[in-house]
């Protein structure tokens, strides 16, 4: 989880007083994670027949002048799977004109709605809610050697995001609704990636995060609120991959659990 976020001129000393009391804490600065590279959002994923080990071709969404792109599993050091939450919240009040109105409203929801009869103030009122979650897969890849460090072109950042991926990568194994499919193709590349660790820990850390990292939140009209997680999983993201490197990446051993 993130404790705190400080000025550089504070880091040091929170460091120093958690180390004292026996904590591990990793200091991150806004500078590292600036340098990683951006996420390359993925359309579909084509496996390189004859290849002398797994690897893809990553067709990405709008490429511009590279229609296509590598993806060798030997160079893949971390895969996160996790899921994003989005929430809307509006309230109407009810009357004899509101009907109409307020059903076309609730149809151009998207997500499963829940609604809710309420009385507030001098009359009642409906109280909407719509939850709408997103499945990601984040590579990401290292280039083998001792030049491998934080910098340019040493990284590589790969996205799968459910509203915008093909999931006929899984063939056969292919199933209805992206949470399975996402869960199905992060153990198929989790067995194809060997050196890659296995990150499952968005859930727990977004929710003891959030009091410091906050929640994107905006005001959507006629009362509507809407908060969601992708900009806390942007960080987190860019996060666990400076783990990796600042911590010394390690190759899983074959025998060990890979989740994190």
């Amino acid at each position: 989880m993130v404790l705190a976020r400080l000025p550089i001129s504070e880091s040091a000393a929170a460091v120093q007083a958690l180390v004292a009391v026996g904590a591990g804490p990793l200091l991150v600065a806004d500078d590292d994670i600036a340098r990683l590279p951006e996420a390359i959002l993925a359309k579909r994923l084509v496996p390189a027949l004859g290849a002398p080990s797994p690897m893809y071709q990553v067709e990405p969404w709008r490429a511009g002048p590279v229609k296509a792109i590598g993806l060798d599993c030997s160079r893949v050091v971390l895969i996160i799977r996790a899921k994003l939450v989005s929430k809307r919240v509006g309230r109407w009040e009810q009357g004899p004109d509101r009907g109409s109105s307020m059903a076309h409203e609730m149809l151009s929801w998207h997500g499963p709605v829940t609604s809710l009869l309420r009385d507030e103030g001098d009359g009642p009122s409906i109280r909407k809610v719509a939850v709408k979650t997103a499945h990601v897969i984040d590579l990401w890849t290292l280039n083998p050697g001792p030049e491998a460090r934080l910098g340019p072109g040493l990284i590589g950042h790969l996205r799968i995001h459910g509203d915008k991926f093909s999931w006929d990568v899984l063939n056969h194994l292919k199933a209805h609704g992206d949470h399975s499919n996402a869960d199905r193709l992060a153990l198929l590349l989790a067995e194809q990636c060997t050196r890659a660790q296995v990150d499952l820990g968005f859930a727990p850390f977004a929710d003891a995060s959030a009091r410091t990292l906050g929640r994107s939140y905006r005001s959507m009209g006629n009362g509507a609120e809407k908060t969601e997680q992708g900009p806390i999983f942007e960080f987190y993201s860019a996060w666990s991959m400076i783990r990796v490197l600042k911590l010394g990446y390690r190759p899983p051993s074959p025998h060990a659990p890979r989740g994190a």
